[in-house]
């Protein structure tokens, strides 16, 4: 007999099976088999339900087994001996097919270069499952290719055929799949005692494809009574038929379901009979009652009790989850539910389930989500992958993405060590990290001395690292050499097991779990227990179906990684009273007391149709017209199931629901609320919907606003908000002041609600360190001691200062060729080319173009191996670097040699240190006094100083890689200090030893580059491209106000009126031009600004040692040195918000040479003075 029971949701159908269940349990115990079929996921919570029904008799139960059609399958099969080959998983099915698509990619006509892609093996398997439960063989798909006039489309399926027989003949007569073992199955119940008479009852299902009709056949057959449910109304009665399959609506799969069985029940002459449930017995709340009724209606009447049902919507999903958040807990206070009377039902898991996650915590609300985790995104997927990938070249990214899963017992220091160690020396590949020999790699201090030996602190630190790498490269040394020696992918598996063994992987695993399990997060806890016994599985599954097969290591990275990309974790909840986080597609949340339903948009319900990107709707329907075989059409279906699973979930809570909306998506796009919210508000009284802005506190009444208050960690978030709009609008009502004087007496909270209030009212103009600590960081021993680019980075930025040279922070070297390699090396080319000649008394000028590039290129390639320990050796472009670096040597030498021929100013001195231990003799030290007993100390090295032939005059010349200016601005302000400071060292140096001290004749930045010119005309004139190229490289800078000294540095002045080299020349009567008299300067404009520059330093010390560490970075026109600046993240600073402003500077020439000379002139007076009084005392 077949028993057919249907009525719409809530009307009693699985309490009348379980009811049915029970009495015959009670009544005969031990009795013939009760089989109770569900879906998957419903059958944890439905052995829950009759175990307590059960247990208040004080009774158990054996005769009655409940399974999903899975679990009952292999029941039967061991019971009657069918299960003798071994099963195979859904994993393994991929990795099969995995397998069959690289054998086959050459001869796949339109699936090629799909059949690369990750994830095809999954989307394959799922065609396959469908075929198999339409009972369509590789033959008939063939065929149905064959007949179809469709060259693509019969191209496709004889794709798939090929793919689908390779499939079969690879499982043949060794392994069986799902689809396999239903098969198997229905051969096998004429055998099973179990199914013999035995009461069979199926609920909860929607839909049965052919193989499970086929299986039904043999239950109907051989068991004694089958009873099925359907969730419909009695329009599916024989007296009352609907007019065709479209008219039946929602109910349009159970229907056809109904239908099929009706007809099998015919054919095998079985009789029917029907029970039909009217009435709804489920909702105590009319709202609810109503909303089920009408639900495939477009609109629907007003009802009383609509407060037991809530409409939100809010300004963002967060909010949306904060707000449901709070109400669970309403319930939960208020209304006495347990967490377990409480389900989420979500369409949209991608926007929801990360925010129901952190949210959930932050309110210290229990929950579980049936949603599988992603095994690949679990640090053991990450350990496979990376460690093979390793194996293969040893690169950079794989060996700290492996080292970084944490299994080879390295702390988070030993990691970063080791990390920044590899990245200064660029250690990489299987000779470095595999290597006998220790690492002993340190830094130079500089490319000068050929022998530069260690010091103990860099010892140290190569022996940790090298200690660090062998712990690390050890085992997977032994994992490559396996790997390798591996005759088949069995072996190669057990390499990677051994590995993982070795290193202690399943242990590490139980201490994480044992841990998160202490800090109260369960979830994670069966996460670590759960993955390594789901890797093991899929390890296995590759065995068997690739065991023999001999791979390449780039075959097996690839058939893991696609195998762990798609391995899934289901987790069994962590007790009994949580909350159920559920999606509308695996929904077992039925009669339960409250509903929260999340994301009731348009667009998200009903969602979205994805077409199967295999087989499309329109290739269906032209397959399906040839009449070879039959295949459902997924748009079609998708469309009625999606309406089924939205009215199925509206209508699971018995007493209370939730419907939500987001007003705007994760990405900031408007929303609106669906179809089914315009339902739920004709239902309700006007103004029903509560909306939840962003500023709710400012708008919400008092007793709302305690409603959104759940728990201290939670209230904390709503302070911040509360405490923002003080800081806005000035006030902060009598509710948030007691909020606040409650938390800040709270031992567990107070010093995140200082956290909050600093962030929301931090004042930028930091106060000043204590003189003590200014000290203790700059000058520990008295002496603040530093080169003058130090103290020209104070002026530009006090905190940018504070950040580098009191906090000490840095970036981690990185083993790279920059700006700054690149101008060390030519620094020190240009040094030792300048001491060779001088050592041999000869001029630039007078070295043969072939002799100086001979020599250039000697230097040069001694020097470069010691920079960055030979990163221009390190690879092909590194090289090609050097190349290029070469290049701009030796026209920077042939520009100097050209420059030697028409000056009578050559070069004396060269990188010539001052300040700091550099000789006891010539030593030239630059110190200032500052108070309290400290002092300044400048240490730095001058490029070149040249000295005229006469021996009178002397000008320094700094190398610049890049753009290099001075201005009386930039100097006033202390931004461009060095150039003066150097003339000023200078010209102590200069007087040494001479009867008639040396006079400064300039100060020059000379340029160490090849311009790129962009040439309209004349491209290809040698004289013109010599002028352009003197034009873009003209050494800016201050020279004397003097002409025979200008003609003296450059003697095309006199010879062309226009200096070569100089931004100088003469008008019509050798008179100097306009332009040239910014570069001019006096002998007394000299004087002055080298005193200028012994005050800013001075004023620039006092500031740094009294604490002055002001976020405010100066400002010149567009120029700031935030630009670039590596601390930015630190300081925050943002003009656009109150409180941030830029140190402004401006001014002319005039102006600022006339204020720079009243500055000295008033310090000399007050020196004068301060004598004067000291004579009088």
């Amino acid at each position: 007999m077949l028993e057919i029971i249907t009525g719409r949701a809530g009307s009693g159908k699985t309490a009348y099976v379980l009811g049915q269940i029970y009495k015959e349990l009670m009544a005969r115990p031990l009795g013939p088999a009760i089989i109770l079929l569900l879906p998957e996921h419903m059958t944890y919570k439905v052995e829950r339900q009759l175990a307590a029904m059960m247990e208040k008799q004080g009774r158990g139960y054996m005769r009655c087994q409940i399974y999903g059609f899975k679990r009952f399958a292999y029941h039967v099969l061991q019971e009657t001996g069918g299960a003798l080959e071994q099963g195979i998983t859904d994993m393994g099915r991929q990795l099969l097919l995995k397998s069959i698509l690289d054998k086959r990619y050459s001869q796949l006509k339109v699936f090629g270069r799909a059949s690369r892609q990750r994830g095809f093996a999954n989307v394959l398997s799922s065609i396959i499952n469908e075929l198999k439960g339409y009972g369509i063989s590789p033959e008939l798909l063939q065929e149905a290719g064959d007949s179809i006039d469709d060259s693509r489309l019969a191209n496709k399926l004889s794709d798939l055929a090929m793919l689908y027989g390779d499939y079969n003949d690879a499982m043949a007569g060794r392994y069986n799949d799902g689809k396999d073992i239903m098969s198997i199955l229905a051969e096998r119940l004429p055998m099973s005692k179990m199914v013999a008479g035995a009461e069979i009852w199926l609920d909860g299902f929607l839909f049965f494809n052919p193989l499970e009709l086929k299986v039904l056949e043999g239950l109907f057959t051989y068991g004694a009574n089958v009873h099925v449910t359907f969730n419909m109304d009695d329009m599916a009665s024989p007296q009352g038929q609907w007019a065709n399959q479209e008219a039946s609506g929602l109910f349009n799969r159970a229907y056809i379901s109904r239908n099929r069985l009706l007809q099998l029940a015919q054919r095998l002459n079985i009789s029917v009979e029907y029970r039909h449930f009217a009435e709804t017995k489920r909702f105590a709340n009319p709202v609810l009652k109503a909303l089920e009724a009408g639900f495939d209606k477009r609109r629907m009447e007003p009802v009383a009790g609509a407060a037991d049902i809530s409409l939100v919507e809010a300004a963002t999903c967060r909010l949306e989850v904060e707000a449901a958040a709070a109400d669970i807990i309403r319930l939960v206070k208020e209304k006495g539910y347990k967490w377990r009377d409480i389900g989420i039902l979500i369409r949209d898991e991608d926007s929801y389930g990360d925010i129901l996650n952190f949210v959930f915590k932050d309110y210290e609300i229990p929950f579980f989500s049936d949603k599988k985790r992603q095994c690949a995104n679990h640090p053991v997927a990450e350990l496979i992958r990376s460690a093979i990938a390793i194996t293969e070249g040893w690169s950079y990214d794989d060996m700290f993405c492996c080292i970084k899963t944490g299994f080879f017992r390295l702390t988070a220091q030993q990691t970063d060590l080791l990390e920044n160690y590899c990245l200064e020396f660029n250690l990489k590949g299987k000779k470095v990290w595999r290597r006998q020999e220790p690492w002993e790699y340190f830094s130079r201090y500089s490319i000068d001395e050929e022998n530069e030996q260690a010091d103990s602190k860099q010892m140290l630190r190569a022996a940790t690292a090298d200690q660090l790498r062998r712990q690390v490269a050890e085992p997977l040394g032994r994992l490559q050499d396996a790997l390798k020696a591996a005759a088949d992918t069995r072996a190669m598996i057990q390499a990677i097991y051994q590995f993982m063994t070795d290193i202690e992987v399943p242990k590490i695993l139980q201490e994480w779990s044992d841990q998160a399990e202490q800090s109260g997060a369960l979830d994670v806890a069966r996460e670590h227990q759960q993955v390594w016994n789901d890797i093991m599985e899929m390890l296995d599954q590759l065995v068997e179906v690739s065991g023999d097969t001999k791979m390449s290591i780039k075959e097996l990275r690839q058939l893991l990684e696609e195998g762990l990309s798609s391995l899934e974790m289901a987790l069994v909840p962590p007790g009994l009273d949580y909350v159920n986080i559920a999606s509308f597609d695996q929904n077992a949340l039925d009669n339960i007391k409250a509903v929260y339903i999340l994301g009731a948009n348009v667009g998200i319900m009903p969602g979205k149709s994805v077409e199967n990107t295999v087989l499309s709707d329109a290739d269906r329907m032209h397959i399906n017209r040839n009449n070879v075989i039959e295949l459902s059409v997924s748009g079609e279906e998708a469309s009625f199931n999606e309406n089924y699973l939205i009215y199925k979930a509206f209508t699971q809570a018995r007493e209370y629901m939730w419907v939500s909306y987001s007003l705007s998506s994760p990405a900031g796009d408007a929303m609106t609320g669906s179809e089914i919210v315009t339902k739920i508000k004709s239902l309700l009284p006007e103004n029903s919907i509560k909306t939840i802005p962003l500023d709710w506190i400012s708008k919400f009444s008092e007793d709302d606003q305690l409603k959104m208050l759940a728990n201290k960690r939670q209230t904390l978030s709503s302070l911040a908000i509360a405490l923002r709009e003080l800081r806005d609008a000035g006030e902060l009502s009598e509710l948030w002041q007691r909020v606040y004087n409650y938390l800040l007496e709270d031992e567990d909270v107070k010093g995140m609600v200082g956290l909050i209030r600093r962030g929301l009212f931090m004042n930028p103009r930091l106060d000043k360190l204590p003189r003590d600590i200014a000290k203790e960081l700059y000058a520990a021993r008295g002496v603040l001691r530093g080169s003058v680019t130090k103290f020209e980075r104070y002026n530009n930025c006090p905190f940018q200062f504070f950040a580098q040279y009191g906090l000490n922070l840095k970036e981690r070297k990185i083993s790279r060729f920059s700006s700054p390699e690149l101008g060390t090396l030519l620094h020190a080319v240009l040094k030792e080319y300048g001491e060779r000649l001088n050592k041999e008394g000869r001029r630039w000028g007078d070295i043969a173009p072939a002799e100086r590039d001979a020599l250039c290129h000697e230097i040069l390639h001694r020097l470069a191996p010691r920079l960055n320990n030979g990163v221009l050796y390190n690879s092909k472009q590194m090289e090609a670097q050097l190349r290029r670096l070469e290049s701009t040597a030796k026209f920077a030498l042939k520009r100097l040699a050209e420059f030697d021929h028409v000056s009578k100013f050559h070069p004396q001195l060269f990188e010539r240190s001052f300040g700091g231990n550099h000789g006891p003799e010539d030593t030239l030290e630059l110190v200032y006094k500052l108070h309290e007993n400290n002092r300044l100390e400048l240490v730095g090295q001058i490029d070149r100083i040249d000295v005229n032939e006469q021996g009178s005059h002397f000008m320094i010349m700094d190398y610049k890689t890049g753009y290099a200016a001075i201005n009386l601005v930039d100097v006033y302000y202390g931004l461009k200090l060095q150039l003066l400071t150097y003339l000023l060292v200078a010209n102590e140096l200069m007087k040494r030893g001479q009867d008639t001290p040396m006079m400064p004749a300039g100060m020059l930045y000379f340029f160490l580059k090849r311009p790129v010119l962009t040439m309209k005309n004349h491209s290809h004139d040698p004289e013109f491209i010599r002028a352009a190229l003197d034009e873009e490289l003209k050494m800016p800078g201050w020279v004397l106000l003097d002409k025979d000294i200008a003609e003296q540095i450059d003697n095309t002045l006199y010879t062309d009126n226009k200096s070569r080299f100089l931004k100088i020349s003469y008008k019509k009567d050798l008179s100097f031009s306009l332009p040239s008299l910014k570069m001019l300067k006096s002998q007394e404009d000299f004087a002055v600004l080298m005193g200028y520059i012994e005050l800013i330093l001075q004023e620039t010390g006092e500031q740094i040692m009294d604490g002055r560490i002001d976020i405010q970075p100066v400002r010149k026109d567009s120029q700031t040195p935030c630009k670039y600046c590596k601390y930015h993240p630190l300081c925050g600073f943002d003009a656009r918000l109150e409180g941030y402003d830029y140190r402004r500077i401006s001014g002319s020439d005039g102006e600022i040479m006339e204020a720079i000379t009243n500055k000295v002139k008033g310090e000399i007076q007050a020196q004068s003075e301060n004598k004067s009084d000291g004579k009088e005392e």
